[in-house]
């Protein structure tokens, strides 16, 4: 849990090498209640599947930001 700007966030990291699933997502989503974070983000170090996508879109507040954005950031 992170807050930045007033805004409490949840946030989970996987370093992993397969495609992370919705398991990832159901569990940043859970950790938002829990800690009463408006905002969840799951970072990896690969890549995400499609289905984890599309639950992340279906919760407006979930970012999901892959091994490509993560490269980006360090830059």
């Amino acid at each position: 849990v992170c807050e930045k700007d007033g805004i409490r966030w949840a946030v989970q990291a996987k370093r992993w090498t397969k495609r992370v699933g919705n398991r990832a997502v159901q569990e940043v989503l859970g950790g938002m209640r829990y800690y009463s974070c408006s905002h969840g983000m799951v970072v990896t170090t690969s890549a995400f599947t499609g289905s984890a996508v599309e639950l992340a879109r279906k919760d407006g507040s979930i970012t999901l930001h892959d091994r490509s954005w993560l490269a980006e950031q360090i830059k």
